[in-house]
């Protein structure tokens, strides 16, 4: 009986460790070492990749290569003779091609840890544990707690992500001359292609 005891509680104990939501750990593009180091005419632009990943953010690094979205830090100084606005006079590029950051709204929609994954958890409910004939229905608290703590859990991570994409979103923002700028931008579908930033063609 105690060695199916100590099988059960092993099982629960690993079940919760493994499945459980994940704190968000913030990105915090000002403060991050930047590699990829690009100047044109003026626009000193550096990048990141994979800072999900790099700051521990698992869940979300994984939802994020699933949906094919690419979260990249950025710094950007404008050493022009006048402001430029991001996206309106200045662009991002792959090649030859502009690409168009993502709305924050969307990216938080798409990468997310799905809050209604850990209602499973509620099967817990069921849990007993029998200590020499003494049944203890340790799952009517466990169950619950476990599904409800997680969800928040889950949750409260999800709307921290979302205030940092919200804080850092540079999507119309306008650079004075002389200014450095940090932010975190999302395209979809560019892999992991060499970014270029440079003025944009007005029509």
């Amino acid at each position: 009986m105690k060695k199916h005891i100590n099988k059960s509680l092993i099982l629960t104990i690993t079940i919760v460790l493994t499945s459980c939501a994940s704190y968000y750990y913030p990105i915090n593009p000002s403060r991050l070492p930047y590699t990829n180091n690009l100047s044109e005419k003026g626009i000193d632009f550096s990048y990141r990749y994979n800072v999900l990943h790099d700051r521990g953010n698992e869940k979300l690094s994984k939802k994020e290569q699933k949906r094919g979205i690419k979260i990249i830090a950025v710094k950007i100084t404008n050493n022009t003779d006048s402001s430029i606005t991001i996206t309106q006079d200045v662009g991002f590029f792959v090649g030859n091609s502009q690409v168009y950051p993502e709305e924050p709204f969307l990216v938080r929609k798409l990468v997310n840890q799905t809050v209604a994954s850990y209602l499973p958890y509620l099967l817990f409910t069921s849990f007993q544990l029998n200590l020499n004939g003494t049944v203890f229905p340790i799952g009517y608290a466990l169950g619950p707690l476990l599904a409800a703590g997680n969800m928040l859990a889950a949750n409260n991570a999800n709307n921290l992500f979302y205030k940092e994409l919200k804080d850092n979103d540079i999507i119309n923002l306008t650079v004075k001359k002389g200014e450095t700028i940090y932010g975190l931008v999302a395209f979809s579908g560019i892999g992991f292609d060499p970014l270029t930033m440079h003025s944009v063609s007005k029509k």
